[in-house]
This record gives C-alpha cells, sequence and structure tokens, in this order.
C-alpha cells in the first residue's frame, strides 16, 4: 500500500516506520527538519506517570487568578480568547472527579504500553543510548501544605500501578543537593524514564525509516484533494503526493484539516517555552519538576533545560519570551542560581484536546485517512505505541473508543 504521512515529529516519524517497516511504500511529509516542532523542545520524560490529565476538579477556580498573574503558568492572549472559547468550555466540562477519573484510567491504560513499545522501537533505531531509564522524576514541594493539596493525585497514580515514593525535605534535598534548604517535601516517580536528546532520538527513527526505503519529502502541506469519500492526493508545496492511505499526525497544525475530515475532538495549540542554560551555578543532577512554580527542569546531553508555561495561540504566532522569563524566574526560588547562564530560547506548540487523550482512528469523512494527533504534553511519550496502533487501525483492529475521532471530548 502506497500511505503518506502528514507530520514530521517524534508522533509521525514513529508511526511512518511502522508502516514502513510493516512494508508498505510511506512518504513521510514534513515542512522542516524533522523534529524541530514540539518534539524538538520538550522535558524529555517518558511520562508513564503522567496520567492525570489537565482537566481536574476544581481548576476552574485557579483560572481567573492565572490569568491576572504576568509569572502565572497559563497565558491566553485576547484576540486568542474567543477563538479557543469552545475548547475551554469542553476542558471545563471534563474537570467533574468522575470524568476526570474516567480519562484518567483512559490514559492509564495506554501508558501501560509505552515501555515496551519504546523499547522496540529504540532497539530497532540504535536508539538505546538516548535513554535513561533509572532517572526517575522527582515532584519537588517547597511546603508541606502543597503537597498535602496534591496528595489525591498521588493517590490516583498509586491506584493505576505507578510507584511514587514520599519524601520528606532532608531526603528531598539528599536526592538534589542543589534544591533550596526550605524545600520541605518530594514526590519520586522512580520510573519515569527520560530522554537526553529529543531531537538525536526523532533524527534516529527517521534515519531509521529511510534505510527501510521510506522516503521523506520536505515540504508543506496546502489542501487536501478529495474524491467522493476518499482522499485522492494532499497538495504540497513539491507538487500533488498520490496515496492509498493517508495519515494526519501534524500536531498542533492538524486543527484545521481534522476539522475538514469531520473529527468532532477540538484541538487548541498550547504553546511550552524552554530555555537552554548551562547550569554552572545549579549542577542538576535528575530530572525535577517544581510543583507550585510549575517549572519542570531537565538536565539534557547540551545543558539544563527548563521549561513552562501553557500558552493559548495560533501555533505560528510570535513567541513572548518576556512572558516566559517571568515564570522561568520563579525557578531561583526552588533551584538558587538555576537560571544563570541562558544560551538559548524556544518555543513550540503542544496539541491539547479537551480530554487529554489522543485522537487516533478512521477519519469520519474520508474512508482512506487515519488521524494521530492530539496528544498533548505526551507526544513523545506516545509516539512508538502510537505507531502501532496506526498499524492496528490499518489492519482492521478496534481501537479503544476513547482515543475515536468521533468521540465528543
Amino acid at each position: 500500500m502506497r500511505v503518506a504521512v502528514i507530520g514530521g515529529g517524534i508522533v509521525g516519524a514513529a508511526i511512518a516506520h511502522a508502516l514502513q517497516a510493516a512494508g508498505h511504500a510511506t512518504t513521510l511529509i514534513e515542512r522542516g527538519q524533522p523534529g524541530m516542532g514540539a518534539s524538538f523542545g520538550n522535558a524529555g520524560h517518558i511520562g508513564t506517570a503522567s496520567l492525570v490529565p489537565q482537566a481536574v476538579p476544581g481548576i476552574w477556580r485557579n483560572v481567573p487568578r492565572w490569568l491576572r498573574d504576568p509569572a502565572s503558568p497559563l497565558a491566553v492572549r485576547p484576540a486568542a480568547m474567543l477563538r479557543h472559547l469552545p475548547w475551554f468550555l469542553r476542558f471545563l466540562a471534563n474537570s467533574p472527579r468522575s470524568r476526570m477519573e474516567r480519562n484518567a484510567a483512559s490514559l492509564a491504560a495506554l501508558l501501560a504500553e509505552v515501555p515496551e513499545a519504546w523499547c522496540a522501537l529504540a532497539e530497532d533505531c540504535a536508539a538505546e543510548h538516548l535513554f535513561d531509564r533509572h532517572s526517575g522524576l522527582l515532584h519537588v514541594f517547597e511546603s508541606r501544605a502543597a503537597l498535602d493539596r496534591a496528595r489525591w493525585a498521588y493517590d490516583l497514580r498509586s491506584a493505576h500501578g505507578v510507584r511514587v515514593v514520599e519524601l520528606d525535605g532532608a531526603a528531598t534535598q539528599l536526592r538534589e543537593p542543589c534544591l533550596a534548604s526550605h524545600v520541605e517535601a518530594g514526590m519520586w516517580l522512580p520510573d519515569v524514564a527520560t530522554v537526553r536528546d529529543p531531537l538525536a532520538l526523532t533524527q534516529a527513527v527517521v534515519a531509521r525509516f529511510v534505510a527501510l526505503g521510506g522516503t521523506l519529502l520536505p515540504a508543506t502541506v496546502d489542501a487536501l484533494r478529495r474524491e467522493g469519500s476518499r482522499l485522492r492526493a494532499v497538495a504540497t508545496s513539491a507538487g500533488d503526493v498520490d496515496a492509498d492511505l493517508f495519515v494526519l499526525a501534524a500536531g498542533a497544525w492538524s486543527a484545521p484539516f481534522a476539522r475538514a475530515l469531520g473529527a468532532r475532538v477540538p484541538l487548541a495549540a498550547e504553546r511550552g517555552y524552554h530555555v537552554m542554560a548551562r547550569g554552572g551555578n545549579a549542577p542538576v543532577r535528575q530530572p525535577l519538576m517544581l510543583a507550585e512554580r510549575r517549572v519542570v527542569v531537565s538536565p539534557m546531553a547540551h545543558g539544563l533545560r527548563l521549561t513552562t508555561l501553557a500558552e493559548f495561540d495560533h501555533p505560528d504566532a510570535p513567541a513572548d519570551h518576556d512572558r516566559a522569563a517571568r515564570a522561568f524566574a520563579g525557578a531561583e526560588g526552588a533551584i538558587p542560581g538555576v537560571t544563570g547562564g541562558i544560551e538559548a530560547r524556544w518555543m513550540g506548540p503542544r496539541p491539547s484536546t479537551p480530554d487529554g487523550l489522543p485522537v487516533i482512528g478512521r477519519a469520519p469523512r474520508a474512508e482512506n485517512v487515519i488521524l494521530a494527533h492530539g496528544h498533548g504534553h505526551l507526544g513523545l511519550t506516545m509516539a512508538a505505541l502510537t505507531g502501532r496502533m496506526v498499524q492496528r487501525c490499518l489492519d482492521g483492529a478496534a481501537l479503544p473508543d476513547f482515543v475515536s475521532p468521533g468521540r465528543a471530548a
């Protein structure tokens, strides 16, 4: 079968690899260098403990305060507020406890398959050296009260089989000596693996895809060419690409195409920011999440990466690095010196759905299109598994209803 995969981030690369390895003549279409979108700038976690959705009970109480605070983790530009209103309303509809717990159970079911899927793909791509499978992730709490307010989320993880180790202040600082002396508690998630160079991982998957006979096409997709209930071709800057099957895996840029193909799940560009620091003043030795500051700190192959912010806007709107800098500055309160020596700044859009679950399955309005986007903060985590799920869908196997493009998220 001739297959065209639209989108060369880590999700699209993993899908293209899976289909080419299964014997299909696959073309991967990417407008720039593969892996340079949201896949490039993430925190590097294989988030097998990230089963708690973003929409949680009571979050609506915090939103007005976050929007007023110029250093908060949430930013919505006024021009984008009305455009994103339907998404926000569905997001809030997913925040009651019963809906949140249902979505968490669905995420847990997906995440349980992640380690084996990534082990197999990394081995085939000779990329095992990019994974640190024993790094763990330490959630840092500067106050015991903050941990007590968040304890339900760790109880939820534990209920789904995630290992969680509670630490007092002394044990937290022993595990990470760079932390300020006033830190009172930590929650250690020992089974969270880390990718020290996400771009190198995407490149390794793409290189293996090409070595298997796949075609990488640098081009922008401009339009869909329909013929009845099927897609005949996609119009690109390099000409029309014909195929028997198309897979839409363009991350946050999938939204207009997904709507045209009948997907009911709204998609928002939730833009995240990172800075790369030399880290000499704060030699962090393991991945951290500063709970009250909403900043993630990740030792990477090329320096120390700090990530933060959920900014809702068009995926290609100009970055607001000044706004992000105010959020990053808060990290100094937990790790003195951590923002010294900043060498690079970056912004990229996460493709987020209101219920926190990806969209994977046949397009309602085009029988030869499979949608595979909406992974939010879990694109790197779920990429290898998504490749397998797309292959299952192509083979006629049923996928879970909770990832269906036709669901009312």
